[in-house]
């Protein structure tokens, strides 16, 4: 039996070039597979962001005027200790409680500070007159849970017998039925306005 011989060096050298070139592609091969994936990643990931933002996060576009709001300019505030006097009646802004209150339709007043609080992070106040009618009550029921952001409470001696608050901006209304009261809350509830932006107001 003849004997095996040596593979050259130059066979060694080719083999070892081929197993380089291996390598290389493999490596290549695994550098798109990660790029396909991150590229996946981004549009499904991105657009479920962008769509949960608009439905639940806090907006920054400017919404549409709203006939009878009032804007209060300048409307500044801090967390404080204690009872606050406040310029408007029911409050727009101004210092407010480190405590700000659940959302939902509450059948008590509610303390102003921890309402500002409220508003402060990007909520709609509904106050209504205490001896608002039943069915003006039920139309606030019905809204509550379509709009997360919504806080309602009675309140003696408002100017009207509904007043919609959002940070820095007033709508008065005679009753629930008026069509600007939901408009008001779809265009200022987590809108541009919050001082403090929140994404949650957590129902009582």
């Amino acid at each position: 039996m003849r004997p095996r011989s040596e593979p050259s060096a130059a066979h060694v050298e080719r083999m070892r070039e081929l197993e380089e070139r291996r390598r290389a592609a493999e490596r290549r091969r695994a550098r798109r597979i990660v790029m396909i994936a991150a590229v996946a990643a981004v549009l499904v990931v991105v657009p479920a962001v962008v769509l949960l933002l608009g439905e639940r996060g806090p907006r920054a576009v400017e919404p549409e005027p709203i006939d009878g709001v009032v804007e209060f300019a300048g409307t500044t505030g801090r967390p404080v200790p204690g009872h606050v006097e406040y310029a408007q009646t029911p409050p727009v802004g101004g210092d407010f409680s480190r405590s700000p209150i659940a959302c939902g339709v509450h059948t008590r007043e509610v303390s102003p500070e921890r309402a500002v609080a409220t508003l402060a992070r990007g909520a709609v106040w509904v106050t209504f007159d205490p001896d608002l009618p039943e069915a003006d009550l039920a139309v606030l029921q019905a809204l509550a849970p379509r709009h997360d952001f919504l806080l309602a409470s009675p309140m003696p001696g408002l100017p009207s017998a509904v007043v919609a608050s959002a940070w820095g901006l007033q709508l008065q209304l005679d009753d629930t039925s008026d069509e600007r009261l939901e408009a008001f809350l779809d265009a200022y509830q987590q809108g541009p306005q919050a001082l403090i932006p929140a994404e949650r107001c957590t129902q009582p």
